[in-house]
């Protein structure tokens, strides 16, 4: 999947290219993923910044129309939401999700709030579970933001497996 973005007209598209044995196709999207030869238990996706969508459901799609992407990598609201998949996750095993943000500059890391699809509260972390039948997990997150001063930030995504192994995955962002 490549994001294009124009920050000048306030624009962002998504464009789906897929090449035999590198990317998974799924209806709508495409997702950039090692070959599952060359890479043994979770990969994930790259996260995309998106505006925040409804989350009352835990089947999250992939579609552009329930969470477009955001126009740049600048954050001037207290939310931004995230869309992000999981694949070769076990069926039905859970796994827990923490959202962190460390300044582009360097330094400490820390925790910040975020609500997943399909739950009611705000935490620092969430236990959620692989889809029953499928080995890929698209997961939407709404994230708050409305005590990061602003700068330039790295967001880090982790997902931890029952076997302690991680999956940590970086977006570079700017908060206004």
């Amino acid at each position: 999947t490549l994001e294009i973005v124009a920050p000048s007209k306030g624009r962002a598209a998504t464009a789906h290219v897929a090449l035999p044995g590198q990317l998974e196709h799924t209806q709508g999207a495409s997702m950039d993923v090692a070959p599952r030869s060359e890479v043994a238990g979770p990969t994930a996706s790259d996260v995309q910044l998106v505006r925040l969508g409804a989350w009352a459901r835990r089947e999250t799609q992939r579609r552009p129309e329930v969470y477009p992407a955001l126009p740049s990598h600048v954050i001037d609201g207290g939310e931004v939401g995230l869309l992000f998949e999981l694949y070769d996750v076990p069926a039905a095993k859970p796994y827990e999700l923490k959202v962190f943000v460390q300044p582009a500059s360097g330094g400490p890391s820390r925790p910040l709030v975020f609500r997943p699809a399909g739950e009611s509260r705000w935490a620092t972390s969430a236990t959620r579970s692989g889809a029953p039948r499928s080995e890929r997990s698209t997961e939407y997150v709404a994230v708050r933001m409305s005590d990061v001063a602003p700068g330039a930030y790295t967001l880090r995504v982790v997902a931890t497996f029952d076997d302690r192994s991680s999956i940590v995955m970086r977006r570079e962002i700017e908060r206004k």
